[in-house]
């Protein structure tokens, strides 16, 4: 089945939209892949489009683009959010949008809204999630989702989210409309930085040289990474304060007891012909504006929160230079990110130095993945049986060297595999090549030809899963913590990354 992207386009715009290419379309839309891998999320100015994938291909003939906001407000960015339970199934899956105008959005899975709430005045600019197992310190197994403005930087608990899509989901499933809860978050002001295009949250701190010589760990603040102008990247520490949302809404609606009760009676008086519990209704209308899905409707600039304060920790100035993107590693010790020169940088995230540059890869995308590649067998004529050894337990203490100096001192109780280790998957359009990179110091172990109309989608891992762990049954299917698809725009065609490398290895041998 083919893919008609001059179709799609046209169904996510508007008939002035026609002339619009199928390649500035691609380029224009933000995709996401759900956690299960059989759906793929695309968001276009107003519309979303929940698109199923059948085996290896994109399902765009039952894509109906749906109204996710209202003009002149746009989706700006977009990331699924699923949770592993004790079942052999996701739960609770969910997507979450932000738009332009600061409000954050929940959908269900077939893309109907569930809970829309406004956080900070200026766009949204990144979303993205950190599982279990992605904090610089071994003990740090909170998950979080990092929504950051071109201002300030937000932090909301994944169980706070989940407790809202369960309590809206069980209000759809009894027919029945319920006012959401808004979602407990902190925000952090960022206005003496210039503007930011990406930020992740990366855990507590790991301790100072003094907390690790004398065992007192002291250090408790959050380590909030950033991209954007004026400097290409800040590292900033941030307190853990008291969370808004439904805490700051009980407080409010707590300390305005008095003046709703004389509201009450205000509009019991004015209701008298109709009653006094119309009167009640009436108040309690102008009080809470509802849209006819019950979620919440606008919240005027001077009611949101205002961020606290943080510290500039350590940052990155190198004059015109602009980092668009930013992607934490699964292990969450480094991070790739690009650059308005064209160039990809590996980041060290503690000490937010630059270990690696990749150039002339303008447009690029990347992702990660955790995999084994096959090592080429050496040449017998050269090399004997001795030789052999000896260079697989050089390669073997190396590969548990990196992953120490990756993932930190491990477990006593974890044994490291040395056949699984970090790859960066690298997709540079321009030149039409699909790269696999062996981190932090390694070689391109494997590269294919890709078409240059491709999109690389990085699968959403579910919270609740084993960091150690690579490999998950749901569904009773494999899923990988860190599996990467490449999409072709023009036939619709999705397979997964190695696959797509191994086969063009084959080829060439």
């Amino acid at each position: 089945m083919a893919l008609q992207a001059s179709s799609l386009a046209l169904a996510f715009g508007s008939a002035d939209d026609r002339a619009q290419s199928a390649e500035s379309f691609w380029a224009a839309a933000s995709c996401c892949l759900h956690p299960s891998r059989n759906v793929v999320a695309l968001a276009l100015s107003q519309r979303l489009a929940i698109l199923p994938t059948e085996s290896t291909e994109l399902d765009v003939q039952s894509a109906l683009p749906l109204d996710a906001c209202t003009f002149p407000e746009q989706v700006t960015t977009l990331c699924w959010a699923g949770y592993a339970g004790d079942l052999p199934h996701l739960q609770d899956c969910s997507l979450l949008l932000g738009t332009s105008s600061g409000y954050l959005q929940l959908h269900a899975e077939d893309g109907q809204l569930l809970h829309r709430q406004r956080i900070h005045t200026s766009q949204a600019q990144s979303i993205q999630a950190r599982n279990s197992g992605k904090g610089l310190k071994p003990d740090d197994w909170s998950e979080d989702i990092t929504i950051t403005f071109r201002d300030a930087i937000v932090r909301l608990s994944s169980l706070s989210v989940r407790s809202v899509v369960r309590q809206q989901q069980q209000s759809r499933r009894w027919g029945e409309a319920s006012t959401p809860s808004p979602i407990s978050y902190n925000i952090w002001d960022l206005r003496k930085a210039g503007p930011r295009s990406a930020g992740i949250c990366a855990g507590l701190k790991p301790p100072s040289l003094y907390g690790s010589l004398t065992g007192r760990d002291t250090n408790q603040k959050l380590l909030l990474v950033t991209s954007g102008r004026d400097p290409a990247l800040a590292a900033y520490e941030a307190e853990e304060v008291l969370q808004r949302g439904s805490l700051a809404f009980v407080s409010s609606l707590a300390s305005s007891v008095a003046n709703g009760v004389l509201g009450v009676a205000k509009a019991a008086a004015w209701g008298r012909q109709a009653g006094y519990r119309a009167g009640i209704r009436n108040w309690v209308a102008a009080k809470v504006s509802l849209d006819q899905d019950g979620s919440l409707r606008g919240t005027k600039d001077e009611d949101l929160p205002k961020g606290e304060p943080v510290t500039l920790f350590r940052s990155l100035r190198d004059g015109p230079r602009a980092v668009d993107q930013l992607l934490l590693a699964p292990r969450g010790s480094v991070a790739v990110a690009s650059d308005s020169f064209g160039r990809v940088l590996l980041i060290d995230v503690v000490s937010l130095t630059v270990i690696r540059i990749w150039k002339s890869y303008r447009d690029a995308q990347f992702g990660w993945i955790m995999c084994s590649w096959p090592q080429r067998a050496p040449q017998q004529s050269h090399t004997t049986e001795d030789q052999v050894l000896q260079s697989q337990s050089h390669a073997g203490k190396r590969r548990r060297a990196d992953a120490e100096s990756l993932h930190g001192l491990p477990d006593s109780n974890t044994e490291l595999d040395e056949a699984v280790s970090l790859h960066l998957i690298l997709y540079a359009p321009r030149r039409q090549a699909l790269e696999l990179w062996q981190m932090r110091h390694g070689s391109r172990v494997a590269t294919s030809q890709v078409s240059s109309a491709c999109k690389l989608l990085q699968r959403a891992v579910p919270f609740g899963l084993d960091p150690n762990g690579v490999d998950h049954t749901v569904c009773g299917a494999t899923i990988r913590t860190s599996q990467c698809l490449i999409l072709d725009t023009n036939t619709g065609h999705c397979v997964d990354v190695l696959a797509a490398l191994q086969q063009q290895t084959h080829q060439t041998a």
